[in-house]
């Protein structure tokens, strides 16, 4: 059983992913080039150093700022 085990971890650690594009940060901005980079049909990922995405205004919660968006309608 170790054996089998040895190999397995093996041949996870010797895979190399390969992305046409990597983005630094999973704010606002890194979320929308991700979201572009797929639409025109490239590969992607994203690296956060947080625990989830969310970027400056969501990790510091800055009293009384929010990012606000006009209605198209």
């Amino acid at each position: 059983m170790p054996d089998t085990l040895i190999m397995t971890e093996r041949s996870v650690r010797d895979q190399v992913a390969e992305y046409d594009a990597i983005v630094i940060g999973a704010g606002i901005s890194g979320m929308y080039m991700l979201y572009r980079l797929r639409e025109l049909g490239m590969t992607a990922r994203v690296f956060e150093a947080g625990t989830n995405v969310g970027g400056t205004w969501y990790w510091n919660r800055y009293p009384g700022r929010a990012l606000r968006f006009r209605n198209a309608d």
